[in-house]
């Protein structure tokens, strides 16, 4: 079999195949899992990018950001459809022997496109969130606000 050595890693002819990187106790490519969806998100008629951010949000045509792969960008309280979760492990450190796991979260904008965004925030807020309806619309049968 054809071996070789390139940037620490021993690569293994395949035949037929190709080339493939030989088996370390470290992973070299990002695993992805299936993350269980926040229940509220799953039962909300409408999901909203999160209205407290402060800037454009880019989704991505995979659970990675990446610039090169941006879709587009959302503003905060834009509409979406959230479409499910997962925990992307991604290999760190000198080795790769560290994993950091991201949450990523599919959502469909209202024109249809679909992509990936982090589920949360550097301060931990998901992303998305479910829409508030109008507490206080005339016929609620809530109790009128105090005036004073």
């Amino acid at each position: 079999s054809l071996r070789g050595s390139l940037q620490g890693y021993t690569w293994v002819y395949v035949a037929g195949r190709g080339w493939a990187a030989e088996a370390t106790r470290a992973r070299l490519l990002t695993e992805l899992q299936v993350d269980l969806a926040p229940h509220e998100l799953t039962t909300a008629n409408c999901t909203v990018v999160h209205p407290r951010l402060r800037q454009r949000l880019p989704i991505f045509s995979v659970p990675l950001m990446d610039e090169r792969l941006k879709l587009m960008e959302l503003e905060a309280g834009e509409r979406v459809r959230f479409l499910g979760q997962v925990r992307a492990l991604m290999p760190t450190g000198k080795d790769g022997a560290t994993d950091v796991p991201t949450p990523y979260m599919q959502i469909a904008t209202e024109t249809g496109i679909q992509g990936w965004l982090p589920a949360v925030t550097a301060s931990g807020e998901r992303m998305v969130v479910p829409a508030i309806r109008k507490a206080y619309s005339q016929g609620s049968g809530l109790p009128n606000m105090p005036s004073g």
